[in-house]
């Protein structure tokens, strides 16, 4: 029996190796894919919340420099104050829409909206009567809000609901992160499987080969039998 005809299991085994190591390579791309494409997603999120959580805080600040400039109108009466407060005021209605649009894939921050938007105008409202009733020249009237403490809770009620709304945001941005931090970490994961599987493969046929060219005759077969000289 020649050497091609031995051990037709293991060339069929050797035949088959290359296709296998074509499947698992397949299956492993397509792994890497759908986590690199889950990762993508997720630090999309863990974008889209810090946007979220810089509305609210620009939101916060300006309702802060308004009322700061309209408390020191009412006091000195100063007409560049109420330039300033004017400038601030102008910008919170649009930042209020930026929120509500940001949130709009979260019921319970979307929930909020109504709650903040009907605060924030009750407290613009507030102020934009004293200054009216401080450019009247009615001291008193314009800073009574002040002095009775009214003011004081609507800007409680606003700070209430911001600070639930962040506190919300913190919560997803721990989450988000956390699932963006695990993907990162089985991408890493599924990129180094890949890397041992072709090393592995790589391993194997080297081996076969040196195999293959130490056994005797592997390379250009058995020689045939020597026949017998025929008797004279």
């Amino acid at each position: 029996m020649t050497g091609s005809n031995r051990n037709p299991s293991k060339r069929g085994g050797r035949a088959r190796l290359p296709i296998l190591f074509g499947v698992m390579v397949v299956v492993i791309a397509v792994i890497i894919a759908l986590i690199a494409h889950l990762q993508s997603d997720r630090e999309g999120w863990v974008r889209h919340t810090l946007e979220v959580e810089q509305a609210l805080s620009d939101l916060s600040t300006t309702i802060y420099r308004s009322e700061a400039v309209e408390r020191g109108f009412l006091l000195s009466g100063q007409p560049n104050f109420t330039q300033f407060y004017d400038t601030e005021r102008a910008g919170i209605p649009a930042q209020i829409a930026e929120i509500q649009a940001l949130v709009a894939d979260n019921p319970q921050q979307r929930s909020e909206i109504p709650n903040l938007r009907a605060s924030v105008q009750r407290k613009l409202a507030e102020m934009d009567g004293a200054i009216a009733r401080r450019r009247a020249g009615q001291i008193d009237a314009a800073t009574l809000s002040v002095r009775d403490g009214s003011t004081r809770t609507l800007s409680v009620a606003i700070n209430q609901i911001l600070t639930r709304m962040r506190a919300s945001e913190a919560r997803l941005l721990a989450e988000r992160t956390a699932d963006a931090q695990w993907l990162n970490l089985a991408l890493l994961c599924a990129v180094a499987a890949t890397g041992l599987l072709v090393i592995g493969f790589a391993g194997l046929w080297v081996e076969q080969a040196r195999r293959r060219r130490a056994r005797p005759g592997s390379a250009i077969g058995h020689p045939p039998c020597a026949r017998p000289a025929p008797a004279p």
